[in-house]
């Protein structure tokens, strides 16, 4: 049998051997530090290419090596098709344009009379109401957060009811020139900007694979400016930059500000089937780049560390980027909350992506727990309700609607059995519930854990290990084990039975 951990390791093989002709096939920049610039570019062909590679998977060594994605491949040369090399050059210069025109827009902004440092907190996650973000900035353990007056928080679509002292924009490198400098010093920047253009349009088509660089070089320009003059004190991101590091943020001759990664979740570490030999890991993760990692736990942060020997960690308990508040009025029953992982549609993959989160999977996690509490409460006559809070709403154009069908049928077989909204705190449910069960390795199970709910791993296809090195949580694989784990809460017996 092959498994996805197959499919991992050989990719991780297959960049390794890649990795001495990549060096032959590029040219470094003025910016960046040679080994961060090396490392990107291996970071974004494991982005451009893994999800084809891991598709058509069917065997080790029984690949074609000529073309994945953009990449083409010959004998000790690396190459960009035609297409995506001017693609990619198009995507540099609208975005170096938009730059442009934002710069120039917000030139007359009046600036500060003194220059200060800014912290940066890079597209966040904003979970229900902004006062709630708000409070989250304000009272959780990540340090350099708290102070809004000198954090600027980068969002794409920055929301339109703002609190006043909380700073969102599209560009903040831009907003930071504006605050801390003179009308005079930002007209040449203009001019500079335009040349700097130029001559990264040259440096993209030099060599082979520089054009890779195309979405990190526009805003390098603005980020290196700050960098010289110490106006940047940190940069925080989260883990959706785990595949991408982008050169301004940690490639940067002598580089004068902290970089850090706020991991909102640790469901990163691939499945342990029962049958393989060993571990794989998730492609890329070990390409990560980040000063110090801010995470849930100590064995999760150990084993990020571990994979990225030059970066630290602090755990600190979960992170969801709103405040805990426990508004919900209290179950009225002895209430069960589970947590899902919505399948996605199968587009028919031949290779080794299988994913783990199917339809029969999910299903069964809820069906059979279901049937568990409905023997127990006919066994032992205990009124309890079992509520299902899944992680996402549904989207008809990703998710597979059968699990819905099937949803649908539970609430028509198991009176006990509710289905509640996505965007209900987490918190607030987990901390009126009597015990918790995750499919694993969801993240609601540690919140579970940290607000001292009993809080167990079901794995209904029982196929997958237990990962004990970093989840501490209790994993169990058959209907067996969670009745005897719910009668063990129930504090009941056999003697109970009605």
């Amino acid at each position: 049998m092959i498994y996805q951990g197959d499919a991992y390791r050989s990719f991780e093989n297959w960049i390794d051997n890649l990795e001495p002709i990549v060096a032959k096939n590029f040219s470094y920049h003025k910016y960046f530090e040679s080994d961060k610039l090396f490392l990107r570019i291996i970071q974004v062909i494991i982005e451009k290419v893994s999800k084809e590679y891991l598709e058509n998977f069917i065997k080790p060594n029984k690949l074609p090596k000529s073309k994945y994605g953009p990449l083409i491949i010959s004998e000790e040369v690396l190459k960009i098709s035609l297409k995506k090399r001017i693609l990619y050059n198009g995507f540099f210069l609208l975005e170096s344009l938009y730059l442009l025109i934002t710069f120039f827009w917000r030139i007359s902004k009046k600036s500060n009379q003194n220059s200060r440092k800014y912290k940066v907190l890079v597209e966040p996650p904003i979970v229900g109401s902004i006062k709630s973000f708000k409070k989250f900035l304000e009272e959780n353990r990540i340090e350099g957060l708290e102070n809004s007056d000198e954090l600027i928080i980068k969002k794409s679509n920055p929301p339109r009811n703002t609190i006043i002292n909380i700073k969102f924009f599209k560009n903040p490198w831009i907003e930071i020139i504006n605050f801390n400098h003179g009308f005079l010093p930002k007209v040449k920047l203009i001019f500079d900007f335009i040349l700097y253009t130029f001559s990264s349009i040259i440096y993209l088509n030099k060599s082979n694979l520089n054009i890779l660089l195309y979405r990190d070089l526009p805003n390098s320009f603005f980020v290196n400016f700050l960098n010289k003059r110490k106006e940047i004190k940190d940069i925080f991101v989260t883990n959706s930059f785990l595949r991408q590091q982008p050169l301004w943020l940690n490639g940067l001759k002598s580089r004068s500000f902290k970089t850090h990664m706020i991991w909102y979740s640790q469901n990163i570490i691939p499945k342990f089937y029962k049958g393989e030999s060993y571990q794989s890991i998730f492609p890329g993760v070990n390409m990560i780049r980040i000063d110090n990692h801010w995470v849930w736990t100590k064995n999760f942060g150990e084993y990020i560390s571990n994979l990225n020997r030059d970066s630290n960690f602090s755990f600190v308990g979960p992170i969801l980027f709103y405040n805990p508040e426990y508004k919900m009025k209290s179950f009225e029953k002895k209430t069960i909350s589970i947590f899902d992982v919505i399948p996605v549609k199968d587009y028919g993959y031949t290779g080794s992506v299988k994913n783990y989160y199917t339809v029969e999977t999910i299903s069964n996690f809820v069906g059979n727990i279901l049937l568990v509490v409905k023997k127990i409460r006919e066994e032992y006559s205990i009124d309890i309700e079992v509520v299902l809070k899944s992680k996402r709403r549904m989207n008809s154009r990703y998710h597979d609607l059968r699990y819905f069908d099937n949803l649908d049928k539970y609430l028509e077989k198991f009176g006990f059995f509710k289905v509640i909204e996505d965007t209900t705190n987490l918190y607030d449910l987990i901390k009126n519930s009597m015990m918790i069960f995750s499919v694993p390795f969801t993240s609601t199970a540690e919140v579970g854990k940290k607000l001292e709910i009993p809080s167990f791993y079901y794995d209904s296809s029982a196929k997958i290990r237990p990962n004990k090195k970093i989840y501490e949580i209790p994993f169990l694989e058959s209907k067996n084990e969670i009745s005897k784990e719910i009668v063990k809460i129930l504090n009941i017996n056999k003697n109970d039975r009605i």
